[in-house]
């Protein structure tokens, strides 16, 4: 089986499944749950993906999609805001996670954000496999960082961040469909590294900002304090 013949599916949010269907990653399906794009934003995008885009309404509705797949050998996720059970999980013979931050220091729902508001110099794609209903917490596969670009937008960093995770992914793709050992390990993340949710309205702030630098001007108060 190569590459080009391995059925992948994608769960994720609306920005990531654009990013990636219209790169070097091809799905089958693409699925997305929006949560803060406007239904204006979700159609654009939709009509402008390489495949075609769905959304899910409700955890239900994934069951009963997923329930009727029976050629997906690979499910990838990326900022899907449903926890997936188990239930989901055993459907597939891989289920990996990109993760827009560094696994052992920088774990939970909203990394990049929480890296803007420490003000760190670099911003880092992760990859692990899903398997068991714990976040952020299956055998580590790669991981790549770029350095922070604080005079562009969150948007701008968003999507740099799935381009290098893209290419992470084809990697991980190839060696599955090879037959190649993934070479995921396990690990343990560094204490305190689960970080806390960024509020939804510090969120649309930071993604509509001109640029990560006047976000930070702008709200100085939020910024994470060295302990």
């Amino acid at each position: 089986m190569t590459y080009q013949t391995l059925n992948a599916a994608f769960f994720g949010s609306f920005s990531t499944s654009y990013n990636l269907t219209n790169g070097v990653v091809k799905f089958q399906h693409a699925y997305c749950e929006p949560s803060f794009a406007s239904v204006e934003v979700f159609n654009s995008i939709r009509h402008r993906s390489s495949v075609a885009l769905k959304k899910f309404n409700s955890p239900s509705e994934m069951l009963d999609v997923v329930s009727n797949w029976s050629d997906i050998d690979v499910l990838v996720v990326a900022g899907f805001s449903y926890r997936l059970p188990m239930e989901v999980i055993r459907r597939f013979k891989w289920v990996i996670n990109m993760h827009p931050g560094d696994l052992f220091t920088n774990r939970g729902a909203t990394p990049l954000a929480n890296d803007i508001l420490r003000k760190n110099l670099f911003f880092t794609s992760s990859l692990h496999v899903i398997d068991s209903e714990r976040l952020d917490s299956g055998p580590f596969i790669s991981s790549a960082r770029f350095t922070a670009r604080y005079d562009q937008t969150y948007l701008d960093n968003q999507t740099r961040l799935d381009n290098f995770g893209g290419l992470l992914l084809v990697e991980a793709l190839s060696r599955i469909s090879s037959g190649s050992d993934l070479g995921a390990s396990h690990w343990t993340p560094m204490p305190g590294s689960y970080q806390p949710r960024v509020p939804v309205e510090t969120m649309v702030r930071m993604v509509s900002a001109k640029s990560l630098n006047d976000f930070l001007a702008e709200n100085q108060n939020l910024l994470f304090q060295p302990a």
